[in-house]
């Protein structure tokens, strides 16, 4: 059950006619410092503003953190601003399809903490988890196109014998085209991503690092300055400048 409490509430209504969706109808609503507590986790920002007239939903300085003592997952995330700009009021009213022009994640972090285990049920699909989700609650979700800008991205994987990190201090991801539709995996367009000065630390000692990574919406790649470490030997085993 998640505990909602709502304060610092400021709302304006202008030319207001749901029938008749014009560019001169406002309806701006400000919330305050909010905090949600969750069943394994909360969820608290400093603000909420919704204005129709820029058709933009916008929470700021927004936090996330959850523990799952079962699985020992545990995941900690921050960030300046999500934006969702330019709702289709029409296909939400009359067809009950969110659909959205832009989703703006702007330098959000992200810390996680998983925990491998090979005697475990293995987890299902994580696409249908998706769709399902959505299906449950909007029933059909579009979007032209979504970005995480400057964002930074911690991730430990831990198994029985070893484990994985990944970090990746600067990440900016574009892609565009997602569309989820209930009973059905969800379709994602083309992808642009760019990450610099990251490290990935592998099983049995071995690690790698680059100074960039870029994957175009052409499908080039671009790799440059890739190292390979052994850090049980603390030596270096290869290094590619391209």
């Amino acid at each position: 059950k998640a505990d909602l409490q709502l304060n610092l509430i400021d709302l304006l209504i202008e030319h207001w006619d749901v029938t008749n969706l014009s560019d001169d109808r406002q309806l701006r609503l400000a919330i305050g410092p909010q905090k949600v507590n969750l069943a394994k986790g909360a969820f608290n920002f400093s603000g909420l503003v919704y204005d129709f007239k820029k058709r933009e939903l916008r929470l700021s300085d927004f936090r996330y953190s959850s523990l799952d003592s079962l699985t020992n997952t545990q995941i900690n995330t921050s960030g300046e601003y999500i934006a969702f700009k330019h709702l289709d009021y029409h296909e939400l009213f009359h067809n009950q399809r969110l659909v959205y022009e832009k989703i703006i994640f702007q330098h959000p972090t992200v810390r996680a903490r998983l925990e491998l285990n090979a005697n475990k049920k293995k987890p299902q699909n994580t696409q249908q988890l998706i769709s399902d989700f959505v299906a449950n609650t909007v029933g059909e979700f579009s979007l032209d196109s979504a970005t995480i800008s400057n964002a930074s991205f911690q991730l430990t994987m831990v198994s029985d014998q070893d484990s994985i990190e990944i970090d990746i201090p600067d990440l900016t991801f574009n892609t565009n085209k997602i569309r989820i539709i209930p009973n059905e995996q969800f379709h994602i367009g083309d992808i642009e991503i760019n990450m610099k000065n990251s490290h990935i630390q592998l099983k049995n000692g071995l690690s790698v690092s680059f100074g960039e990574f870029l994957l175009g919406y052409d499908k080039n790649m671009i790799l440059n300055d890739v190292q390979l470490y052994d850090t049980r030997n603390n030596r270096k085993i290869a290094v590619v400048p391209f």
